[in-house]
């Protein structure tokens, strides 16, 4: 019987299920931080509609194909889907918390002007300090 292309394939045990949902995640604060809807992504990623909204709930198993087009169309790196910084470091596994986190530097990382960034910076270290 042939395997339904939407269930992500355990040959070899070789899925791991954080790494997906952590990209998951990832790819739904990254489309929230742009404002933009998983049809229009799905639009001008050339995904068949309904694609990205299975994406983001694991429904679709996300190949490298997917992240590519995704990454050429924001000019993301792809460490940005399994690195905490995208350089290199270990790989974290999300939470429903990461989500706002992503969605926050993703944000910041829009901020052109060096001197709002400066002030939100030191905003945010007062709030966190107390002082």
């Amino acid at each position: 019987m042939p395997s339904n292309p939407h269930t992500p394939s355990t040959q070899n045990g070789r899925i791991d299920p954080e790494l997906e949902a952590m990209i998951a995640t990832r790819l739904k604060a990254l489309r929230r931080a742009l404002g933009i809807s998983a049809t229009t992504l799905d639009r001008k990623a050339g995904f068949n509609v309904g694609t990205t909204g299975r994406l983001e709930r694991g429904d679709q198993r996300i190949y490298s194909t997917h992240l590519f087009e995704i990454c050429r169309l924001t000019g993301l790196a792809m460490e940005y889907f399994f690195t905490p910084s995208g350089l290199n470091e270990k790989p974290i596994f999300t939470t429903e918390h990461e989500l706002e986190q992503q969605e926050f530097l993703l944000n910041f990382m829009r901020i052109k002007d060096p001197v709002v960034r400066s002030e939100l910076t030191a905003l945010i270290h007062a709030l966190v300090l107390g002082k």
